[in-house]
């Protein structure tokens, strides 16, 4: 992948470092770096401080976690469940629920596949699912909390 801005062209190679050519009056300079000297040389003329970076990647990896907990919590059947069930607006609060992990995850970019866990957490941990909750539906629900649940299910 070759572009050009103006008479620099610069290209990655494949061993992953970056190649500026500068042409002046036919002669081409050449130079060969790392792509981490190029985001240095970058961040130091912009004059962004070489600790922002560290601080993106952190928020970075905050939301993607932020967003993966967010989803693996309103995804889960019995918190949709007992909302539907406990809540006399219940079908709501789960569509706010959903608009809010929409937002989360184009805040997140992609960064996380789902179910992925945060780098330092255990890969092994699921939610727990609180007392008092549970997977079956109550005898006093409703005929109309069957049709919600079909409609948030489906």
């Amino acid at each position: 992948m070759s572009e050009r801005f103006h008479d620099l062209d610069f290209k990655l190679m494949p061993d992953g470092s970056v190649r500026l050519t500068q042409s002046d009056c036919g002669e081409d300079y050449v130079i060969v770096c790392h792509p981490e000297q190029v985001r240095y040389v970058a961040r130091s003329l912009c004059g962004l401080k070489p600790d922002a970076a560290a601080q993106v990647a952190d928020l970075e990896r905050r939301i993607s976690v932020l967003a993966d907990r967010l989803e693996s919590l309103v995804f889960a059947e019995w918190f949709r469940h007992s909302i539907v069930q406990s809540c006399d607006d219940g079908v709501e609060i789960m569509v706010r629920l959903d608009a809010l992990l929409d937002l989360a995850i184009e805040f997140d970019g992609g960064r996380l596949e789902a179910g992925e866990q945060e780098p330092t957490g255990n890969p092994n941990e699921t939610q727990p699912k609180p007392t008092g909750f549970s997977d079956t539906p109550s005898s006093d629900a409703s005929p109309s909390g069957g049709e919600q649940l079909a409609l948030i299910g489906g």
